[in-house]
């Protein structure tokens, strides 16, 4: 058996023991260096785009602040918080050995091609869908994760049950994604409405300006529950999401260490770990991990 072998099925039975009898997964914090159990790659594990972060001593990081459960700025620490803050400081640590060396950059969701295009973040893990189209533009890596596009009403609207009953109604969404899109190919007769935050739209939904919000499930749940019971899900997706790490189409390098890291974190215990932090507390118990594709969206 190869040593990495071993290594990985010693991190999942430390993972099983230390959930057992726990309430939660933050405990293993106390246990495991940086609460995680992936550790930084060797010099001959990273390319020259990787090697030259290093040497930058910070990782940038695209990542929108407006996503409960994925990426919002706690207003208590000021830290961006979420499952896609958590990927970025596991790259880190398989960079630099530490979660703490990452630059968040905030952007909105139309923003996240250019950043990367310009390069003015390494990286991009921000609830990013992996299409054709955009795997033309930029590169993916993953997926890491996999949701479903739902709809998002005022608590006791009783009129609003699928995507079918958006027709003539006022609904809000997001610049730039992929809900846009597939909004306007299920229901090409609601009245859209699409600005550049989903706190934004909720907010409309909650004061009457628009009947609904539409996006991937996993958004709408983190602000279902930030809603205090004012706002719930509908229920019934009518699309499927999987979320990449967004980089430069042409860093062939960068592409093989993400993925390799991903696959590390999945197989180690790490992407549950990430998952216990953030998104228990809206989706209880952490699914199976995604299955990795080299080159998606192509």
């Amino acid at each position: 058996m190869l040593a990495s072998t071993v290594r990985v099925l010693a991190a999942a039975t430390a993972l099983a023991l230390a959930l057992t009898g726990c309430d939660n997964g933050y405990k293993e914090e106390y246990v495991l260096p940086n609460g995680y159990g992936t550790e930084a790659a060797t010099a001959d594990q990273m390319p020259a785009s990787v090697k030259e972060i290093k040497k930058r001593g910070v990782l940038r990081v695209g990542i929108t602040t407006d996503a409960p459960g994925f990426g919002l700025r706690s207003p208590k620490t000021g830290e961006i918080e979420g499952f896609d803050a958590e990927m970025a400081r596991l790259i880190s640590i398989r960079i630099f050995g530490t979660p703490s060396k990452v630059k968040f950059v905030t952007v909105t969701s139309a923003q996240r091609p250019e950043v990367i295009k310009q390069k003015t973040v390494d990286i991009v893990t921000a609830t990013y869908t992996i299409t054709p189209a955009r795997a033309k533009i930029i590169g993916f890596v993953g997926p890491y994760f996999n949701a479903g596009q739902d709809i998002l009403v005022k608590t006791g609207n009783t009129q609003i049950k699928s995507v079918a009953n958006l027709a003539g109604r006022r609904v809000c969404t997001q610049k730039g994604t992929t809900s846009l899109d597939q909004l306007q190919k299920a229901q090409p007769n609601a009245i859209v409405t699409a600005t550049d935050s989903f706190l934004k739209c909720a907010e409309g939904v909650k004061t009457g300006t628009y009947d609904a919000v539409t996006t991937d499930n996993v958004i709408l749940a983190g602000l279902a529950a930030d809603s205090m019971g004012a706002l719930s899900l509908v229920g019934e997706l009518f699309s499927d999401e999987s979320y990449g790490i967004g980089i430069a189409r042409d860093d062939k390098g960068l592409r093989t260490f993400l993925h390799e890291t991903l696959n590390l974190i999945f197989l180690n215990g790490d992407w549950t770990r990430a998952w216990l932090r953030t998104l228990q507390h809206f989706f209880g118990d952490a699914p199976e991990v995604p299955t990795l594709v080299v080159n998606p969206g192509l």
